[in-house]
């Protein structure tokens, strides 16, 4: 009777370690869904300084690896495509699993248009289903990975099968010859953290876009958020303010309309009242040498010129106002330092893709700007 019982137990052991392992290498991997949140997850263990949580634009402004080349300190974006403002609490918590970072910072913009209807499906972008699976896809099983999906799926959208994400991705087999994802789902990297994907910056995209440069300065009246994302603000602020590690808020420089500037408004008072520092970065649009005819490539995203830009003048700031470390040389990073050189190389080529692709007379201005 007892062996019978020990056998199932094994047997029972053994199916669950193989229906765990297997999910993981059927799960969309990195960069397919742009998120870099699995390699994130794979770094060494507290060896990142700063960790900048968000959607699209956390990654899209925010280089790492330029920060690391020009600052010393590491960093990583914990992002994902279209994060919604309800998931940013759970990715912290996710990312400070394995990291103590010496500081965290959480991009805003997912509570800018947080309820607006996709069109598509008619449903608000926060609940969009691939939002959503963006980051509780990307992360190991776990009882906070459960505690997530239970606070941020509707009821009606079927949880369980977010939580056996399996059931998504069975028919996923090209999968299962991917070395990717068999190192990911036993926890090793391919590359050996060689940080290939720049610290969760991952594709340079190549394009350029003409954006239209807006001065909100002089605008102090408030909007408060709706109701429902309210709650979801107030709740975030209470356990970023309730944790020991520094966390500062963020908005990146873009075309900011009046109505999000009053809502950033009404954000930076609550966050003050709490303590926690908040830079909308709009009002510092031109002390960043941000260009509007050359640093974009649409409305709410940099091409490469402005990510370096941001991430120069940013990183400068991090490093002075939170003493941020200088890692340059050190043996323990030199991943980081071949990282950099890389980006060097791949940075030089996507601002010549983007140079090509500006109007003859923008391309005069960005060479008149290095001199020729």
């Amino acid at each position: 009777m007892i062996k019978n019982i020990v056998k199932v137990l094994v047997f029972l052991m053994i199916f669950a370690v193989s229906f765990i392992k297997v999910s993981y290498v059927l799960r969309v991997q990195v960069g397919e869904d742009e998120t870099y949140i699995p390699t994130y997850i794979l770094q060494p263990k507290d060896s990142i300084d700063v960790v900048y949580i968000g959607p699209s634009s956390a990654r899209r402004y925010w280089a790492p690896t330029e920060a690391f080349g020009q600052y010393g300190f590491t960093s990583f974006s914990f992002s994902s495509n279209g994060m919604p403002a309800q998931v940013e609490k759970y990715a912290i918590i996710e990312a400070l699993k394995k990291q103590s970072p010496k500081l965290v910072v959480v991009d805003l913009k997912p509570f800018e248009n947080a309820e607006n209807l996709d069109m598509n499906t008619g449903q608000m972008i926060m609940f969009r289903e691939a939002y959503i699976r963006n980051v509780t896809d990307s992360v190991y099983y776990s009882l906070s990975r459960m505690n997530a999906i239970e606070n941020v799926v509707p009821e009606e959208n079927h949880r369980l099968n977010y939580h056996f994400d399996i059931a998504k991705y069975h028919t996923n087999l090209t999968a299962l010859v991917s070395k990717d994802n068999w190192a990911y789902a036993f926890r090793e990297t391919v590359n050996g953290n060689d940080t290939t994907d720049f610290g969760g910056f991952g594709k340079i995209y190549i394009g350029h876009e003409i954006i239209k440069k807006t001065d909100n300065g002089n605008i102090t009246e408030e909007l408060p958020l709706s109701d429902s994302l309210n709650r979801i603000f107030l709740d975030l602020v209470s356990y970023c303010a309730n944790l020991d590690t520094n966390v500062m808020f963020i908005i990146p420089p873009s075309s900011e309309s009046e109505e999000n500037h009053q809502k950033h408004n009404y954000m930076n008072r609550i966050l003050d009242e709490n303590g926690i520092p908040f830079l909308d970065c709009n009002g510092v649009f031109d002390e960043i040498g941000m260009d509007a005819e050359i640093d974009f490539y649409n409305n709410s995203h940099t091409n490469i010129y402005g990510a370096i830009k941001y991430t120069k003048w940013l990183g400068q700031y991090l490093k002075d106002t939170y003493n941020l470390p200088d890692r340059r040389g050190d043996s323990r990073y030199t991943n980081w330092d071949s990282a950099y050189g890389q980006w060097i190389i791949e940075a030089g080529k996507a601002e010549k893709a983007v140079l090509a692709k500006m109007p003859k007379d923008i391309q005069a201005k960005v060479r008149e700007s290095r001199g020729g």
